[in-house]
């Protein structure tokens, strides 16, 4: 499973406040950060990788 595109997938159905509000939030850009494999942070470890990807998941579901 590709964590960070699941997270981008789960953006997609808040409404446009909360969806703008988490993404100019920087813990939650860092964390999509660490799933980008094209990203120069991005976490190799897959379970501190589903283990960022269940703090964002929350981040969404809570917002």
């Amino acid at each position: 499973m590709n964590y960070r595109n699941e997270i981008i997938r789960l953006l997609g159905r808040l409404d446009l406040e909360k969806h703008l509000a988490l993404l100019s939030s920087n813990t939650f850009q860092a964390g999509l950060d660490a799933l980008d494999p094209d990203c120069p942070c991005f976490v190799q470890d897959r379970a501190i990788q589903e283990c960022v990807y269940l703090g964002l998941r929350y981040q969404v579901l809570m917002a």
